[in-house]
This record gives C-alpha cells, sequence and structure tokens, in this order.
C-alpha cells in the first residue's frame, strides 16, 4: 500500500536475480478479492502494530484482520503461511482460523521470535512444531499433535528427585505441558508449575537440565541453611507467589554465580526453593 516500499521490494527482487517475480501496490485484500486464479502458497505477515503504535497482541487487530478474510484465503490458494508474532495467543489463533494443519513455534537461544500457522486442508488435527536453536549446537525440535496434549495424563512428583527439568521457551509457548510428562517419563512438580524432576537422565530433553543439590522450605532455619551452602544464586520463578526481585531481597542472596534456585509449588501446593547446579 506504500509505494516507496512497493519500489524498494521490485529494486531488491531484480538485484536477487528474481525476473519473473512482480510486485503491486494496492490494499492486499482488494487484490485477493479480484484474483482470477487460486494460488499455491500465499505467505501473510500481517501488521502488528496498533495506530497507536502499541504491539499488538489479538489476531483481529492485525493487519490486515485473518479473521475477516479466512474464508478468502481458503478460496484463493491450496495453502496459506502465517508469520504471527510470539506475543499472540497461540491457543486463541488457532481456535480463531480454519484448517490450521501445522504450527511452528520458532525461538533463537530460548527466546519465542516467530510463529508460522499454515493453513491447509489436509489433516483433521493440528500438528506443533517446537523449535529452539541455541548457541553452537542443533535445533531442539519437539513435535506433537494438539490431541496427544488433550489426552496426555502426567504423572506427579510427591518430591523433587536428583534432577530437574526445565522445557525450552519454544515447548512452552506450544503448549505440551503435559505431554513433556509422559514423553520423557518425568514427574511434573505441580499441573501449573511446568518444572519436571526424574532420577535419571533422558536422551535429548528439549531444555535445560539440572542436577538438584537440596530442597528449601521458607522457614527461618531452611533460609539459615540455604547461606550455608551459597550467598548467591540464579534466581528463577515457577507458579509462585513472589517475584525474582522481591525473593533475591528477602532471601539475601547475589545474582549468579553456579547455583540455580528455583521457587515453585509442588503437588500438594507446598512452596519450595530447589538448588541446583546445570548440567545441560
Amino acid at each position: 500500500r506504500q509505494p516507496e516500499l512497493e519500489l524498494l521490494a521490485r529494486h531488491n527482487f531484480q538485484a536477487l536475480g528474481l525476473d519473473h517475480a512482480e510486485t503491486f501496490c494496492e490494499d492486499s485484500v482488494a487484490f485477493l478479492e479480484k484474483m482470477d486464479f487460486v494460488a499455491d502458497t500465499i505467505f501473510v505477515d500481517p501488521a502488528r502494530r496498533a495506530d497507536s503504535g502499541r504491539q499488538t497482541v489479538l489476531l483481529e487487530d492485525c493487519t490486515p484482520n485473518l479473521k475477516e478474510i479466512d474464508d478468502l484465503l481458503a478460496e484463493k490458494s491450496r495453502q496459506t503461511l502465517i508469520k504471527l508474532s510470539p506475543m499472540l495467543d497461540l491457543s486463541a489463533s488457532i481456535r480463531a482460523l480454519k484448517n490450521i494443519s501445522e504450527v511452528y513455534v520458532v525461538a533463537i537461544q530460548n527466546e519465542v521470535k516467530e510463529l508460522l500457522l499454515k493453513k491447509s486442508c489436509s489433516g483433521k488435527d493440528t500438528r506443533i512444531h517446537a523449535v529452539n536453536y541455541p548457541n553452537n549446537s542443533e535445533p531442539e525440535t519437539f513435535s506433537f499433535l494438539m490431541e496427544e496434549e488433550v489426552d496426555a495424563s502426567p504423572k506427579f512428583a510427591n518430591n523433587v528427585g536428583r534432577f530437574l527439568f526445565e522445557p525450552n521457551a519454544a515447548l512452552l509457548k506450544a503448549g505440551a505441558y503435559k505431554l513433556v510428562s509422559s514423553r520423557f517419563s518425568l514427574d511434573k512438580l505441580h499441573v501449573n508449575s511446568h518444572l519436571y524432576t526424574s532420577g535419571r537422565l533422558p536422551d535429548e530433553f528439549p531444555g535445560r537440565v539440572f542436577e538438584v543439590v537440596d530442597c528449601f522450605s521458607f522457614s527461618h532455619s531452611e533460609q539459615k541453611r540455604l547461606h550455608q551452602v551459597t550467598s548467591k544464586a540464579n534466581i528463577s520463578v515457577r507458579n509462585f507467589p513472589s517475584s525474582v526481585e522481591e525473593l533475591r531481597k528477602k532471601l539475601k542472596l547475589a545474582d549468579g554465580g553456579d547455583f540455580y534456585l528455583f521457587a515453585t509449588t509442588l503437588a500438594d501446593n507446598q512452596k519450595r526453593l530447589v538448588l541446583s547446579r546445570k548440567v545441560v
């Protein structure tokens, strides 16, 4: 819709040797409505900012509104690839659009960068691929059908075992909270904690693995015992009523070092501090 951007796109296509590429300066929805053929693929990267400049988090706030042109996209293409902001609610986006056959949640060094939805008529259930690209190592990939997560029955931990497991950001965004437990034979700490434990190490876990040093309650004597082990730690909170800053101030722990302290809730709703060292 912006002439200067259309000129830049045309220049870039020519510079890349894509001589058959055509560019058009007009509204994309109007272009689709008058298009007299069915495309193999339509790629949509909707604008993600509202007029006020704030980042949009709802599918209907994007431009174009994909919910409004959902049927039009199906009419004009055999498949549509939709690139979305990682801020968007993934489950709500899948429910809002028809025939979403595949989803890719892409993270770089444990930070979710993009969501890619594939809209086609193949398959009855949506397959989700959670992919994290760590620094200088092979990508961590976890693929599953949405119905697998719905049907999964996780086992919950009575206590914290030798190892603690934290799924990567892509997997957490994908929402495979229960399936991680059954796929890797891990015990979930709590239905809302999304941390897992086991006495053994599974192969190629998609996330960080820690060896548990000790587990503490919040009594004064337990906090004193924690300080006997370390005076600093990298603190994370998972399903816990205090923030990292509040917890650090209360525990009087400096930041950094080799220890990782997870403040979380166990299956019996007891609040615990899990002190650990990183394995992977």
